[in-house]
C-alpha cells in the first residue's frame, strides 16, 4: 500500500507538471507589461531569503536594461528557476556567489544568471539538459522540471536559453528575450 501510495503521488505530480506546460502551450491570453527586473527579482529573493542567509550567499545584480515588455508570470519563473538552481547546487567548500545582469544586444535583451556552483558536464549532458524530469546532481531535492519549463516558457515567445558550465566551477545561464513592440494599440512580434 505504501509504495502504491508513493507511486500515485509521483504520477500526480507529473500530470500536474505537464498541465502546466500545456497551459503555456495553450495560452493565447499572456498580458504582456511592463516588467522591472530589480522589481521582481526583489520579489523572488523574498521567496528565498532563508536559504539565501543560511548558505551565506552573496548576489550582485546589475540591471542595465532595467525593464521589458513580457508575461510577468514567465519572467518571474524564468528568475525564480535559475536563482533556485543556483542556490540549490552549490559547492560545499564555498558560499554561493551569483551575478544576475542584464543588457541589451543588437536582437533583443539577454538576462545572464551566473553562479559559482557545482557546474554540469555539458559534453555528457547537454543535449539532455533542457528536458523533462531530467537530474544531473543526486542527492539533491530536483524533479527536473524546472530548466525544461523555463525553457518552454522562452521558446514559446520566440526567445532563447543557453548555458555554459564547467565541473566544479559553476554554471552560467543565457536567456534572450524576445520582446514584444507596444507602439498606441498595435502589438508586433
Amino acid at each position: 500500500m505504501n509504495l502504491l501510495h508513493v507511486s500515485s503521488n509521483d504520477l500526480n505530480e507529473t500530470l500536474h507538471d505537464l498541465g502546466g506546460i500545456l497551459d503555456i502551450r495553450s495560452n493565447d491570453s499572456l498580458i504582456y507589461e511592463k516588467c522591472d527586473f530589480l522589481d521582481i527579482f526583489k520579489k523572488v529573493q523574498q521567496q528565498f531569503i532563508e536559504e539565501i542567509q543560511q548558505k551565506n550567499a552573496t548576489i550582485s545584480v546589475e540591471f542595465n536594461v532595467k525593464d521589458i515588455y513580457y508575461p510577468k508570470i514567465y519572467l518571474e519563473s524564468i528568475l525564480s528557476n535559475l536563482l533556485s538552481n543556483a542556490l540549490r547546487f552549490t559547492a560545499t567548500n564555498r558560499a554561493p556567489k551569483i551575478e544576475i545582469h542584464t543588457h541589451l544586444e543588437p536582437e533583443g535583451t539577454l538576462l545572464t544568471v551566473k553562479d559559482n556552483g557545482l557546474g554540469i558536464n555539458l559534453p555528457k549532458y547537454k543535449s539532455e539538459l533542457f528536458m523533462f524530469k531530467k537530474v544531473f546532481h543526486r542527492g539533491f531535492e530536483s524533479k527536473g522540471v524546472g530548466l525544461f519549463l523555463i525553457r518552454y516558457q522562452i521558446e514559446s515567445l520566440g526567445g532563447k536559453i543557453d548555458v555554459q558550465s564547467e565541473i566544479n566551477t559553476g554554471s552560467t545561464f543565457y536567456v534572450k528575450f524576445l520582446e514584444k513592440i507596444y507602439t498606441n494599440t498595435l502589438i508586433q512580434q
